[in-house]
């Protein structure tokens, strides 16, 4: 596996640390700052209304630019709003940093996405690098709650583990600096666009596929519930099922768990099943498990059968594990020519089906409570199955 593979996975290992920390934090970050839910879910909406702008950083943006020169200047900028995030308790610019490091994030992993779309042009080869990405992702995601309980060892403080992070980030800005790492992705089918203005034409002439059109709503289904659960479970397992902050923690390692392992499943692991047929069935899987989750925290026996509740958290993890890189190599499938283009609509589709799981379920929580407002994340789960089956019914267009 070429270098540049190793360090776009632990460039999503970074991302998927530092993302995953902030549902994590949250019972601390509403108690240090006296925050409410609507206020907290603010700061998740603008993160991921941030991976909006992201996606075109790393797309569009992107290809107008020297990669090794752009992903120092993101390293760079990524390093300065950690800074001001660790450094501040002022709302507002709390507000200001986590906009800029979800659309830091968001650009790294499209570039990311992009540059791994290119490394071989097999169509299961390429989804497998794809997942390279998302399992990096996910083993960040994995640490995260590892990650917060060893930082409240040195400091109980909502900020500390971003502390930390930093030198994760300073690391992955060295490991950008080499320039023969870029020779691995150079492809031909690759067009450089540099002359050209990014114009909104280009991207609904891409939307109106009808599967890549499909596709990008499955993956804002994806983002609505990966995210719902990634901000809100934490909150959900220690407020709305009154378990003490291990169970929480314990909870959030163990959905992480299971999309690390779907992704490691399908990146490494050679199988017989086709990436249709993966996709198929996790998306029964996902359904079945959020149900299954939401259904045993309105019983009185999730105390007791709480490892059962954290088998529904595993079952869902693995259910979206590989959603997004399946995806987003159907669409490169589709219009190979349109990589870049099809990562950053990708990537924007995920962030509002984040965005919506940030807002709605912060607001409805602060209505009715964490408990009913979780259980909102059902029923993107079940149009997420219900657009996988009538995509995988769809022929796929002529590439052009």
């Amino acid at each position: 596996m070429p270098i540049l593979a190793w360090i776009v996975l632990y460039a999503s290992f970074v991302i998927g640390l530092y993302e995953n920390l902030l549902g994590i934090v949250t019972p601390h970050l509403q108690a240090q700052l006296a925050l409410d839910y609507n206020q907290v879910g603010l700061i998740m909406s603008l993160m991921t209304l941030g991976a909006l702008i992201g996606g075109l950083l790393g797309g569009d943006i992107a290809k107008r630019f020297e990669q090794r020169n752009l992903l120092i200047f993101y390293g760079s900028l990524m390093l300065f709003f950690l800074s001001l995030l660790v450094s501040t308790s002022l709302y507002v610019l709390l507000l200001i940093a986590f906009t800029g490091m979800g659309m830091l994030s968001a650009a790294f992993f499209t570039i990311g996405h992009t540059l791994l779309a290119h490394i071989s042009h097999d169509e299961e080869y390429r989804s497998r690098y794809l997942s390279l990405a998302d399992v990096g992702f996910s083993s960040g995601a994995l640490l995260g709650p590892l990650w917060a309980n060893l930082s409240y060892q040195w400091q109980v403080n909502w900020q500390t583990p971003y502390s930390l992070s930093m030198i994760l980030v300073f690391l992955l800005l060295l490991a950008f600096l080499p320039k023969q790492i870029y020779q691995a992705a150079k492809s031909d089918s690759y067009i450089d666009d540099s002359t050209e203005a990014i114009s909104m034409s280009d991207y609904l002439e891409v939307i109106r596929q009808p599967s890549i059109a499909l596709a990008l709503l499955a993956c804002l289904c994806v983002g609505f519930v990966e995210w719902g659960q990634s901000f809100w479970l934490t909150s959900y397992v220690h407020k709305g099922l009154a378990l003490d902050e291990s169970a929480a923690h314990i909870s959030v390692f163990i959905l992480m768990l299971g999309m690390l392992s779907g992704r490691f499943w399908h990146a490494f692991i050679h199988s017989r099943w086709s990436s249709k047929q993966k996709l198929r069935a996790l998306a029964i899987l996902c359904v079945s498990s959020v149900l299954a989750q939401n259904l045993l925290g309105w019983t009185d026996w999730v105390v007791r059968l709480i490892p059962v509740f954290w088998l529904c958290s595993f079952c869902v993890g693995v259910g979206i594990s590989v959603a997004f890189p399946i995806l987003l190599g159907r669409m490169v499938e589709v219009r190979s020519k349109q990589a870049p283009r099809l990562s950053a609509l990708a990537s924007i589709a995920t962030a509002i089906g984040a965005n919506g799981a940030a807002l709605s379920i912060g607001h409805l929580a602060d209505w009715v409570g964490i408990k009913p407002a979780f259980a909102l994340c059902a029923v993107p789960t079940f149009a997420y199955l219900l657009l996988v089956v009538y995509l995988l019914n769809t022929t796929i267009a002529s590439k052009r």
